[in-house]
């Protein structure tokens, strides 16, 4: 009989912790994306393609972690639509649907960004305009990924221990950091 007891107590307990969350998280929902124009902020808004009815969940990556700030239920033609209190410095925010992937943006001040996908294909489709940051970001993901691909082949068509092997994926590495050094570093040495 007591464990009847505990058991209905701490269903109650967790139902109501459940509630809770629930409830605090339509009120941020309600408040975050309510875009008004009674304090600065920045906005991020645009369409998702083939998500119809799936949440678009927007993240701050902090150093060494991710959390989650707000979601939206996306309607039939996928748009969608976040706002922000306004940022005194540039900060990381990613859009996703799942945990696979996702796109990285870079937000400052009162920023308005567009951002326009495909669901099928997250990263590799997306387009972003009021922000030069964030087109960089991509570039730079994009480039990654190709060293990656690069890479896998490497080890697939060689053994990965032997020296010559190594010096290729080396070579591979060094040449990236090139790249990424001359195209965003050197360009703008003042934000580096």
């Amino acid at each position: 009989y007591i464990l009847e007891i505990q058991t209905t107590y701490y269903m109650k307990h967790k139902n109501i912790k459940l509630l809770f969350f629930a409830l605090a998280a339509i009120i941020v929902s309600v408040t975050a994306t309510s875009c008004g124009p009674d304090e600065p902020q920045f906005k991020i808004s645009g369409t998702i393609k083939n998500a119809e009815g799936k949440i678009l969940y927007l993240s701050k990556v902090n150093t060494g972690r991710i959390a989650l700030i707000d979601s939206v239920k996306l309607d039939d033609e996928g748009d969608f639509e976040f706002c922000r209190p306004a940022l005194k410095n540039y900060e990381f925010y990613t859009l996703s649907l799942t945990k696979k992937g996702h796109i990285t943006l870079v937000v400052n001040g009162t920023d308005e960004i567009t951002v326009n996908a495909d669901a099928n294909d997250l990263q590799g489709s997306y387009t972003v305009d009021g922000s030069e940051e964030s087109n960089h970001i991509k570039e730079m993901n994009r480039m990654v990924r190709e060293a990656d691909k690069k890479i896998e082949e490497m080890i697939m068509n060689s053994p990965p221990e032997t020296e010559f092997t190594k010096n290729r994926i080396d070579s591979l590495i060094q040449e990236f950091k090139v790249k990424i050094a001359d195209r965003y570093i050197n360009k703008a040495p003042e934000k580096s």
